[in-house]
């Protein structure tokens, strides 16, 4: 378990809100995006391909200091680290 280790930190509370948004986002945008693998229709892959690239551009967009949340790297990075890493 994360939380049982001493001194980790996933996220700072004074981004818990904030965190809980993106993490959501991320879900919904960037995982569930690349369910437009399985569209059985050419108009609807090319769909979801969009808005799969655009997520990830504002993702990148988002990461110009290097983190989701800045210059520490949190709970988010993490999660989308090993979406893309399957992508």
């Amino acid at each position: 378990m994360l939380t049982a280790i001493p001194g980790l930190i996933c996220f700072r509370r004074t981004i818990e809100a904030a965190h809980a948004e993106l993490s959501n986002w991320i879900y919904e945008k960037v995982n569930n995006g690349l369910s437009g693998r399985f569209a059985t229709t050419q108009p609807a892959y090319e769909k979801a391909c969009r808005a799969l690239f655009v997520a990830l551009d504002t993702l990148e967009a988002r990461c110009e200091s290097r983190y989701l949340f800045g210059r520490q790297i949190v709970e988010a990075d993490w999660r989308l680290f090993c979406t893309l890493v399957r992508f």
